[in-house]
């Protein structure tokens, strides 16, 4: 049984009214900064502080890692971030005289500094070594796109929040300070942030985004819809367990939500991303609007499944035979399955009232007839079809679901008897998604999830009509062939929604590092849900091929595909001495 999280994510949430949307809770956040942390080079800004001006005074002072702090009670500050001085000394001087030695020297013991801050965002040229370096990371080598820094914005703060900020046990001593020592100690601080930002230490990651010059796809395999522009804003968490919750500043699930819209649109009017639900706990998580998901790219894909699979009569044959008399009359049916130049608005599906799925397709009814007399008597043989398609997600919502079927009538008719024998070819399969070894999402057939099966329906006759071949043995002739006909154009179905979003997680990298997708399944609305995972190291070069390994692999529902990272997680593995 899911417990209340899992209910609320299937059930509730919505990232209307955007296109994609990744939350990443505060615990996520801080994990990037602790990693980052831990791999810094020695004497780095983010763990080591030192700084002396021309009169001597000094502040010198190893960091714990940086936190953030998001504030989900109000819009500003959108987050406090903490700055950790653990240990070291200072010196500053009490007055501006310089005939005046009157100062303090303090050792530093866990001290503690909040500042509150936005996230900022700059364009990164595509000629600087930044862009070309995260391009050869990425593996987009040969691909066009914006890309955008993310980075805690030091210019929107001017200094701490002294509520928030402790100095240990030299708090009462601070507080005593004049505001000469004060200012001095405000300067040693603004030294630093602006240090941080000079040696890109406040970056929390990197953007891609649609290149207007070259709008289209980043995934050799398949689009990888990168946005168009992006808005940051937190989203709080409410506990669903809770019959009231309420919001609370500075807790884990609290989480940052990145709003993405594309197709260079503008930003929805409102601020923020309304609450719907419970995204993230203590983790991250991605999330497609189906709208883009299916709309826009899968019923497009397994639409043309159903351009090779309808059922479509030709022009049937009928002749006259004298001589064969007393049967005289031969009649063939023609069809083909597939209509190569019809056009894609005849395979558009159409979800239910409610706007949910399954989403279902209705084909036209198609038609074709030949006719002939012979010796004063009427032959006409009439073909009449019809085609359906219902597409939605499992019970497990971790998979697509295709069915269909194919309904044809053929009608004989000779002067005043006749025989009408009805036709039904059911075909389906299951695509199950799975995170592979670089975290992607990707598709494949589920292994004996597809079959046909062609059935005869009902079998009517009038009149004094003669026929040579038994009515019993001529529907299995013509349910063998729809059925060895159907069969065919599952061939290549597979190839065309692997890898289907191969890149899609390098929509957004932390600054060391990189979330990897886990877990994609749909929520009600058939939203496309991937719980992000932090995974320590550099994606691989390029994006991933189906390897023998891999397509021969057992495969199921739900089942993730793993292969060992080259690198391990630094927060499980390091340790900062």
């Amino acid at each position: 049984m899911a417990d209340a999280y899992e209910k609320s994510l299937v059930e509730k949430t919505n990232p209307e009214p955007y296109d994609q949307i990744i939350v990443l809770s505060q615990k996520v956040v801080n994990e990037a900064f602790h990693n980052m942390w831990i791999l810094a080079p020695d004497k780095s800004p983010l763990t080591y502080f030192k700084y002396e001006d021309r009169a001597r005074q000094y502040i010198k002072t190893d960091l714990g890692a940086p936190r953030v702090e998001l504030q989900v009670t109000r819009a500003d500050p959108q987050l406090y971030y903490r700055m950790a001085m653990t240990k070291g000394s200072l010196k500053i001087f009490k007055t501006t005289d310089p005939d005046n030695d009157d100062h303090v020297e303090w050792q530093i013991q866990d001290w503690s500094f909040a500042f509150s801050v936005q996230i900022g965002q700059k364009k990164i040229d595509k000629g600087s070594a930044e862009y070309i370096k995260f391009n050869k990371r990425v593996g987009l080598p040969e691909s066009s796109f914006s890309l955008a820094q993310l980075f805690i914005d030091a210019s929107s703060t001017t200094k701490w929040d002294k509520q928030l900020s402790s100095f240990g046990d030299k708090q009462s001593d601070y507080n005593s300070l004049g505001a000469v020592a004060q200012s001095t100690f405000e300067t040693f601080i603004q030294t630093w942030l602006n240090l941080m930002k000079d040696q890109n230490e406040n970056i929390l990651g990197y953007t891609v985004q649609s290149d207007k010059d070259n709008p289209h796809q980043l995934n050799p395999y398949a689009p990888s819809f990168p946005p168009t522009s992006i808005e940051y804003h937190n989203y709080p968490w409410l506990d669903p367990s809770t019959e009231t919750p309420v919001k609370k500043d500075n807790i884990d699930q609290n989480a940052i939500s990145y709003l993405m819209v594309n197709d260079f649109r503008d930003q929805p009017s409102a601020v923020g991303l309304p609450y719907s639900g419970t995204f993230v706990k203590e983790n991250g998580l991605y999330c497609m609007n189906r709208k883009i998901f299916w709309d826009s790219w899968l019923l497009k894909q397994l639409g043309k499944v159903l351009k090779m699979i309808e059922l479509i009569p030709d022009k049937p044959d009928v002749f006259y035979i004298p001589e064969n008399e007393p049967t005289p009359w031969r009649m063939g049916v023609l069809l083909h399955f597939g209509d190569p130049s019809g056009a894609d608005s005849n395979y558009v599906f159409k979800d239910k009232p409610t706007g949910t799925i399954p989403y279902k397709w209705v084909g036209n009814k198609r038609s074709a007839e030949s006719d002939k007399v012979g010796d004063g008597v009427d032959g006409k043989l009439t073909e009449t079809s019809q085609s359906f398609g219902d597409y939605s997600f499992g019970e497990s919502h971790e998979t697509v679901a295709a069915y269909g079927r194919n309904d044809l009538t053929i009608r004989y008719q000779i002067g005043h008897g006749w025989l009408e024998l009805e036709m039904h070819s059911t075909w389906k399969f299951e695509i199950a998604m799975s995170a592979i070894s670089d975290g992607g999402v990707a598709f494949k057939k589920v292994p004996g999830s597809d079959s046909v099966q062609t059935k005869a329906g009902k079998i009517k006759q009038g009149g004094d009509l003669k026929v040579k071949v038994p009515i019993e043995q001529m529907v299995d002739n013509i349910r063998t062939d729809m059925e060895k006909r159907v069969q065919t154009v599952f061939v290549g179905v597979e190839d065309n929604l692997l890898h289907a979003l191969a890149n899609q997680q390098k929509l957004f990298l932390p600054a060391a590092g990189t979330f990897l997708m886990k877990d994609p399944k749909f929520n009600r609305r058939g939203d496309l849900l991937a719980e992000l995972k932090y995974n320590g190291a550099d994606p691989p070069a390029s994006a991933p091929k189906t390897t023998k390994a891999q397509v021969g692999a057992p495969w199921a529902p739900g089942k993730q595909i793993s292969v060992p990272v080259d690198l391990p997680d630094p927060r499980v593995k390091l340790v900062k001495e």
